[in-house]
């Protein structure tokens, strides 16, 4: 792993920011942000989860409505098939809010963490091109993957990790189909 990529990981897990979120906007980042403060230590993670897997919800329906989008259907397929496990992700992570007694997370970020990689989720893919937009959703998945291993390895509560353990390969999955879509090698090499 290259020392930015490792960087940018740890960095992402510092302060109990172990998965890499983005932010909201309008009046529901002020309730969201209000909320941000009731979760902590692992709740926050498990936050970040549901927000993350949200913003990953956001993405393919920005990719589904991209003008370009349907030139490949096996890309709109598959893209369907992950905003659906993406809400079935969020869902479990705020299911375990939940059962915390706090409030699930209906949002992209429950405390406006920005990376610099988040402008480029938001952004709607547009008349991008379908490669492009494969492109995009495999650097979603990919850090959504890592996201994952890291946190399954940092979590403490046994159903956080089986959670966090669970869904890492299914973002793993997503992105070896894309790439093959994209006419590479389904593993990466090591970096």
């Amino acid at each position: 792993m290259s020392q930015g990529r490792r960087a940018f990981l740890l960095g992402a897990c510092g302060a109990g920011a172990m998965l890499a979120v983005g932010g909201c906007g309008g009046g529901a980042a002020a309730l969201v942000h209000e909320r941000a403060s009731f979760y902590q230590g692992e709740l926050r993670t498990v936050a970040l989860a549901a927000a993350m897997e949200n913003q990953a919800v956001g993405f393919y329906r920005a990719l589904i409505a991209a003008r370009h989008a349907a030139e490949v259907p096996a890309l709109a397929q598959l893209a369907q098939t992950c905003l659906h496990q993406h809400a079935e992700h969020a869902a479990t992570w705020n299911s375990l809010l939940r059962s915390a007694r706090k409030a699930p997370v209906s949002g992209q970020s429950p405390d406006g963490f920005s990376p610099a990689w988040h402008a480029a989720v938001l952004a709607p893919p547009g008349s991008a091109s379908p490669r492009r937009l494969a492109e995009l959703a495999v650097g979603i998945e990919d850090r959504a993957a890592r996201a994952y291993v890291i946190a399954a390895g940092r979590l403490t509560g046994q159903t956080g990790i089986a959670i966090a353990a669970g869904i890492a390969p299914v973002e793993a999955m997503h992105a070896a189909i894309l790439r093959l879509m994209l006419g590479e090698y389904p593993v990466p090499g090591a970096a």
